[in-house]
């Protein structure tokens, strides 16, 4: 253990890669710009690759957006995406770990935690050099599994869905490699592809989340993979058609290819290396089934409208870095005592304290009074202040407001008389800039000011209760635990 630990510092620990593989903006900036701060900066880096790269905004991602591919889900196009951000991060000499994320991902640890947890558990026992790490289907459990001391069941694929793939895979290819030797427009070294997953019957390609962790050696072999990596993409491109992965006959692209890539070429160049491929490095909620509500699917996971104890509980179990799929605009003050927290039951209390929370936000829209016991009553209470305190310093000022000069002939109120504009009264008007201060602004200005201001919970002293007496009404900014399609926990 010693050696590991002293081995895993070295200069090759280098900088975390965080790669993020969006549409626009992530969905929850604000939070991801806190989570990098108080971290110095050479212990990691960012690349944005977002389809639509004119809608990142945040100041954080959007100078380092890189120019996109065209992509479409379930295609090999997002493999490529993965491919640039790569090749971009592997200008950096420093970057050592290659982290792919998501819009909607979020981490579940603070970042050092999560660094100290990449030096020290995602190396080579012997060396103690970085190694990747996959989420491959099937390797967690074989069977339904309920985690101790929670209520929530948990699916994961199991190796069946390994088998099945790979005979569905088999077929696919005789289907296309047919094709090819007839109408032979594929190349030569695509066909090699489809030949060796013939003859191998697909025991060489391994079914995997796409959310992964590479290390560097990795990183450039899929980077500057040339030839041979065009040739798995086109052979990829005949199997894997859209239509057969929208029937869910097969995963994705991107699902079947980075690992089964790398181990082809590690059996190829005669080398011996490891993969992490017990790995869940992200949750997702896709993977979970609810009592009595229904779960996501795999092609389109349920959206999660807040942080929840149950959740993060199976983040803990599977010692997983990030959780999906988060909504955006999540309040960062939660996330903030998360990211704090020391332990995993005190992670399990920051998110449900974060529930709750939420939870009472949706009774004061829907006018339901709920028993609390007073201690929850107490902390409600102070979090909806502080989390109202902080919404306000984020909602954009009112644009300012400026009086326009009456034209000439028309009668300004700047006092109690009136004066023409025009001659000296024109040249007032002209001193000051052409604004012509008048109650009626100001008091326009009053009125629009009062209209911004968040409406407050009355506080315990003067009888105020989230549960009892008038309720107070909710600013905006909560996401609804109970929206029309939302899986409640």
């Amino acid at each position: 253990t010693t050696t590991m630990q002293n081995n895993a510092h070295t200069v090759e620990d280098g900088a975390a890669a965080f790669l993020f593989l969006t549409y626009g903006e992530v969905n929850n900036p604000h939070a991801w710009d806190e989570f990098f701060q108080g971290v110095p900066r050479g212990q990691y880096s960012i690349l944005v690759h977002a389809k639509h790269h004119n809608e990142v905004k945040h100041p954080r991602f959007r100078k380092r957006c890189i120019e996109p591919v065209a992509t479409k889900w379930g295609t090999t196009s997002l493999v490529r995406a993965h491919k640039r951000l790569l090749e971009k991060a592997l200008e950096n000499p420093n970057n050592q770990r290659f982290i792919l994320v998501s819009d909607s991902c979020m981490p579940v640890v603070g970042l050092q935690t999560m660094l100290d947890r990449l030096k020290n558990t995602f190396v080579d026992g012997r060396t103690g050099r970085p190694l990747s790490a996959f989420d491959v289907h099937g390797e967690h459990l074989s069977r339904r599994e309920m985690v101790p001391r929670h209520t929530l069941t948990v699916f994961v694929a199991s190796e069946w869905q390994q088998t099945d793939q790979r005979k569905n895979l088999l077929h696919f290819a005789r289907e296309a490699l047919a094709e090819a030797r007839c109408d032979g427009t594929i190349s030569r070294k695509a066909v090699e592809v489809l030949e060796w997953l013939v003859q191998s019957k697909a025991k060489g390609v391994t079914s995997h989340t796409q959310w992964c962790i590479l290390n560097r050696r990795d990183a450039r072999i899929i980077a500057e993979g040339g030839e041979e990596l065009e040739a798995w993409l086109e052979a990829y491109d005949r199997m894997l058609t859209l239509e057969r992965v929208r029937g869910a006959e097969t995963l994705a692209p991107d699902e079947l290819f980075v690992l089964s890539f790398l181990q082809w070429h590690r059996e190829r160049s005669n080398r011996r290396y490891e993969f992490l491929t017990q790995a869940r490095t992200t949750f997702g909620h896709c993977c979970l089934l609810f009592g009595g509500g229904g779960g996501g699917d795999t092609q389109h996971p349920h959206p999660l409208p807040s942080l929840h104890g149950e959740f993060i509980a199976q983040c803990n179990h599977h010692s997983s870095l990030f959780g999906r799929k988060f909504r955006e605009g999540m309040d960062v003050f939660f996330w903030r005592l998360l990211w704090a927290a020391r332990s995993n039951a005190e992670r399990v209390e920051a998110a449900n304290r974060a529930y709750r929370f939420y939870e009472f936000e949706e009774e004061q829209r829907s006018g339901q009074l709920v028993w609390r016991t007073p201690r929850h009553e107490e902390q409600i209470l102070a979090d909806w202040a502080a989390v109202e305190a902080e919404r306000d310093r984020r909602r954009p000022p009112p644009a300012p407001r400026t009086a326009v000069a009456p034209a000439a002939g028309e009668v300004a109120t700047g006092g109690e008389q009136g004066a023409t504009v025009g001659g000296e009264g024109a040249a007032v008007a002209a001193a000051v800039g052409g604004q012509v201060s008048c109650h009626a602004c100001r008091a326009e200005e009053e009125q629009h000011a009062a209209s911004q201001a968040p409406t407050r919970s009355p506080s315990p002293e003067r009888g105020g209760s989230p549960s009892v007496g008038k309720k107070p009404k909710a600013a905006g900014g909560g996401v609804s635990g109970k929206e029309k399609g939302v899986v409640r926990v």
